[in-house]
Parts: C-alpha cells; sequence; structure tokens
C-alpha cells in the first residue's frame, strides 16, 4: 500500500490541518499535474481507497451515495481516455516555466 502522505510530502503538496491524505480534493489536486502515464499509474492503485469511500457512504446510507458512483465512474473513464485539453494546457504552462528557469539559471 502506497503512503499518500509521503508521496504528497515529497510533490512539495501541504495538507490542510486536519485533512486526511485519501480526501479526494487532495488526491485530484496531487494527481491533476502529473503527466499523464503516471496519474494513471497512481490512480491505477486508488481503487481500495474509492472503495472503502464508497463502501461508507451506503452504509451511512448518505445521500452523496450516487454521486459518489458517478464521480467514480466518470473519473475512470475520463482517464482511460487520455488527457484533456486543460491537463495538457497546464503540462505545458508547466513545461514552459520549467524551461524558462533551466534558461535562466544557465545564463546567470
Amino acid at each position: 500500500m502506497m503512503d499518500l502522505g509521503l508521496m504528497y510530502q515529497k510533490a512539495g503538496l501541504v495538507l490542510a490541518e486536519g485533512e486526511l491524505p485519501d480526501y479526494l480534493p487532495a488526491v485530484r489536486e496531487f494527481v491533476s499535474p502529473q503527466p499523464p502515464r503516471e496519474a494513471r499509474a497512481f490512480l491505477g492503485e486508488m481503487p481500495h481507497i474509492f472503495n472503502a469511500i464508497f463502501g461508507a457512504l451506503v452504509q451511512r446510507e448518505s445521500a452523496d451515495t450516487p454521486l459518489a458512483q458517478l464521480w467514480s465512474c466518470g473519473r475512470a473513464m475520463r482517464f482511460l481516455d487520455g488527457p484533456g485539453e486543460g491537463h495538457l494546457r497546464s503540462i505545458a504552462r508547466a513545461e514552459l516555466a520549467r524551461a524558462r528557469a533551466t534558461a535562466g539559471s544557465t545564463s546567470a
């Protein structure tokens, strides 16, 4: 099993006080800037977490249960389809910023 907290720390992602590493917005924030291959590999290790969240919602008879089911299916399909325009744009911006930083440090 992976240590989400350690992975987030290595990536520079700081969680808010009391926020658990398996909090879905934290997972999304961590995975969204990752290259598509790494994002798919990371999410491929997450089904047990998603299933636990879904199971807890079902057990509590939460009104969010159908939403959680749709979200997990929709997100899985999106990742299987490959990166979208927004993801590709954010990767391009990050790469350009990295290239500019590298060019700036080598010319100094």
